[in-house]
């Protein structure tokens, strides 16, 4: 005879069978954890499936923000009652601005808006010019133009000047595009910029600001990176900023300058035709050249 451990005595010829069943029961009891089988038949008893932990769901935006926010009103006024009580309806409209700015970052009470100053009317020019014996490539840009794609590093060159100081429009994916692959090599990188730096123009300065080889000068750009649209909201009109695709990291606020300097007077493409005579007419480029000279000796 064999000892079973249900304390049950069986016969020898059924101890096999009985090991085997033990056997059974063990092995379904495995795949019920594993697969959630609901219940076993095992020799015309059901074994029960091992629970399962819970799996809680995702809370969305909504329901967290709706908990938190009637926690910590229930909180404030046990906690600070006196500060509780002195809050008023005017409060309420302060914290739901406050609000919809961390929610949408630029977004601001319409009467709150200043919108920025038009562009005078006047010629707007895009051309590339190369300065200081072929080895500093200058882009001056008043107006984004697809002429970027065309453009060409020559191999003397040793550093760009990417002149922004009046550019307002066009299209920002398409020149960021023509700007990204003709800034693709490892060159030293002055942009200047000015307080009619705004719009398309303003969005190339931030974007191609980050540059480890990258110097800003100027003036502080104008603080309207992004077109605006109008929304009502509670009865209340708002104005935020369109952003386009790939300018989520680009903050609604003026660009400061590493080193700030006069952006104007600005050389003038149709009168001032040589090198000596760009330097007189315009020093903000001429510092900016001799900056770029100083760095390509350097190195």
């Amino acid at each position: 005879m064999s000892i079973i451990s249900t304390g049950s005595v069986l016969p020898e010829n059924d101890e096999k069978s009985g090991m085997k069943t033990i056997l059974q029961r063990i092995t379904l009891l495995i795949l019920s954890a594993a697969f959630s089988l609901s219940a076993v038949e095992i020799g015309g008893t059901k074994t029960p499936a091992v629970p399962q932990p819970s799996v809680a769901k995702a809370e969305n935006f909504e329901t967290a923000f709706q908990r938190e926010t009637a926690a910590l009103f229930q909180e404030l006024k046990t906690g600070l009652p006196d500060n509780w009580g002195r809050l008023k309806p005017s409060d309420a409209q302060r914290m739901t601005d406050q609000l919809l700015e961390l929610c949408i970052p630029g977004i601001t009470p319409a009467e709150k808006y200043v919108s920025p100053p038009c562009p005078k009317p006047g010629k707007r020019y895009f051309l590339t010019r190369l300065f200081w014996k072929n080895t500093i490539f200058c882009i001056l840009m008043d107006s984004c133009n697809d002429m970027i794609k065309k453009c060409r590093l020559p191999k003397t060159v040793k550093g760009v000047i990417l002149d922004l100081r009046r550019c307002s429009s066009g299209d920002y994916p398409e020149m960021e595009a023509g700007l990204s692959a003709l800034l693709k090599r490892d060159i030293s990188l002055v942009i200047l910029v000015s307080h009619k730096t705004l719009g398309t123009g303003e969005l190339l300065a931030y974007r191609f600001s980050s540059g480890k080889r990258t110097l800003v000068m100027g003036k502080s750009t104008s603080g309207h990176p992004f077109p605006m649209k109008k929304i009502r909201l509670r009865n209340k009109d708002y104005v935020y900023p369109v952003r386009p695709a790939g300018t989520e990291k680009i903050p609604v606020r003026a660009l400061v300058p590493a080193l700030a300097a006069e952006p104007f007077p600005q050389w003038d493409p149709d009168t001032d035709k040589t090198e000596n005579e760009i330097m007189k007419k315009d020093p903000l480029l001429r510092k900016a050249l001799e900056l770029l000279s100083a760095v390509t000796l350097i190195q």
